[in-house]
C-alpha cells in the first residue's frame, strides 16, 4: 500500500518539469495535488489526482478559506502521511497549520521571492511586511524547507533572519530532449537567444543595451522568446536603440516546441533582476548553449564554472564579457563541458530522488 502525499499549491503545476516530477513521485506515493486556483482535472496525468477550488469567481479571502477547508476535510477523512507545499503563502501557511494540528510532517519548497525584494520595481515578498512575517513564520515551523539555489537560500537567511537548515534541491530537467547532434561551434552571424516573459524583473532593457554594444563589434542576431506583459515597451526600446533589424520577437512559444530554439542558439542571455533559479538557464545549458547574464539564481551559483555573470543592470560589463568569450574557444569548451556535467548530475531524476529521500526521512 502506497503512502499518501498531499501536494499543496497549484502555481507550480503550470511548470512542465514539475508535472513530470509528480509523475515520477507517484510511482512511490499516492499523490493528490491541491490547488487554491482552479485546475481542470484533465490537466492531471493519470498517475495522480487533482483537487482544486471551484473556477467560479470569488473574493480572494473566501477562496483561501475554501482552500483551507478542502484540505482540512482531506486530513480528517483521508489523512496524508506527508505534505509537500509549494511556496509559503497561502499553501505553506495552510499546510503548516494543518500539519501541526493533524501531526503530519510538512515540506515547504521555496520557489520564488519569498525572502527577496527589488524595491525599484516593487517586486518580492519582503516589501510587504505582513507577507514577510508570514513567510518567516512558515519557514521556521515547517518540518523541512528546501530552496532552489544557494542564491535563494542566502536571501532567505539574510532577509528573514532564518537560521534553520535549508536543503538545496534545484529543479532538474530531462536533458535528452535538448541535446544537439552537431558540433558545438559558433555560427556566423552569432545567434543570441533569450527565453523569459517581458516584465521589469526580467530586465530586457539591460539585455538590449548590452546587445547594442555587442553589435558594434560582431555581426549577430537576437531572438526574444516570451509573453509580453509590458505593452510593447521592449519593442519600442529596440527601435530607439536602432537594433530592431537584428532583434526578433517570437512571442509566447509552447514548452513542447522550445527545445528547437535552444538547439539553434550560440549564446543565451539572461539579465534578470532576480531569479530563484531560472529553469530556462538549465535548458540552455542542456543544449550546449553558452550562458551569459546577471548574478542571480542558478547563474550566481554556477558563475565562472558553467556560465558568465555580471552584476544586475551592468549592460556594459555584460557586453565586454560576451565579446571576450567569443574570442576564447577554450573558455567556451570549458563552460559547455561543466554546464552539461551539472545538468546531467542535477537532472529531473536527481531532483525527484532528493524529494523521495526527504519524504522517507520525515515519515520515519
Amino acid at each position: 500500500m502506497k503512502k499518501r502525499l498531499a501536494v499543496i499549491g497549484g502555481g507550480a503545476h503550470t511548470i512542465p518539469s514539475y508535472r513530470k516530477m509528480l509523475k515520477l513521485i507517484a510511482r512511490e506515493y499516492e499523490v493528490t495535488v491541491f490547488s487554491e486556483f482552479y485546475i481542470d482535472k484533465k490537466a492531471a496525468m493519470p498517475e495522480y489526482a487533482i483537487q482544486s477550488v471551484s473556477g467560479k469567481k470569488m473574493n480572494r479571502r473566501i477562496r483561501e478559506l475554501v482552500f483551507f477547508f478542502l484540505l482540512a476535510k482531506t486530513c480528517v477523512f483521508k489523512p496524508p502521511h506527508i505534505i509537500h507545499s509549494h511556496s509559503t503563502y497561502p499553501s505553506g501557511f495552510v499546510a503548516t497549520l494543518l500539519g501541526w494540528f493533524f501531526r503530519v510532517p510538512v515540506v515547504v519548497c521555496l520557489d520564488a521571492a519569498e525572502g527577496s525584494g527589488v524595491p525599484e520595481i516593487a517586486f518580492g515578498d519582503i516589501l510587504n511586511q505582513r507577507r514577510k512575517k508570514v513567510n518567516a513564520w512558515v519557514i521556521k515551523r515547517a518540518a523541512a524547507v528546501t530552496a532552489l539555489t544557494q542564491f535563494q537560500k542566502e536571501d532567505v537567511r539574510r532577509n528573514l533572519a532564518i537560521s534553520r537548515p535549508i536543503q538545496i534541491i534545484s529543479r532538474g530537467i530531462d536533458p535528452v530532449g535538448y541535446m544537439v547532434n552537431r558540433p558545438l561551434q559558433l555560427h556566423t552571424p552569432l545567434r543570441f537567444l533569450s527565453v523569459a516573459y517581458f516584465h521589469p524583473v526580467k530586465d530586457h532593457e539591460t539585455m538590449l543595451r548590452a546587445f547594442q554594444l555587442i553589435l558594434q563589434k560582431v555581426d549577430a542576431t537576437l531572438m526574444l522568446v516570451g509573453q509580453d506583459y509590458m505593452n510593447g515597451h521592449i519593442q519600442e526600446l529596440a527601435r530607439a536603440l536602432n537594433i530592431d533589424q537584428q532583434v526578433t520577437f517570437a512571442g509566447f512559444i509552447p514548452h513542447d516546441s522550445i527545445a528547437a530554439y535552444y538547439k539553434q542558439a550560440d549564446i543565451f542571455l539572461h539579465t534578470a533582476r532576480f531569479e530563484s533559479q531560472a529553469i530556462a538557464v538549465v535548458e540552455a545549458m542542456a543544449a550546449g548553449v553558452l550562458v551569459c547574464g546577471t548574478h542571480v539564481g542558478i547563474m550566481a551559483d554556477l558563475s565562472n564554472k558553467c556560465c558568465i555573470t555580471v552584476p544586475v543592470k551592468a549592460h556594459d560589463q555584460l557586453a565586454n564579457h560576451v565579446l571576450q568569450l567569443i574570442d576564447e574557444p577554450a573558455s567556451q569548451q570549458r563552460l559547455r563541458s561543466a554546464a552539461l556535467e551539472w545538468v546531467n548530475s542535477h537532472s529531473l531524476t536527481w531532483t525527484t530522488q532528493q524529494y523521495l529521500n526527504l519524504y522517507s526521512e520525515l515519515i520515519k
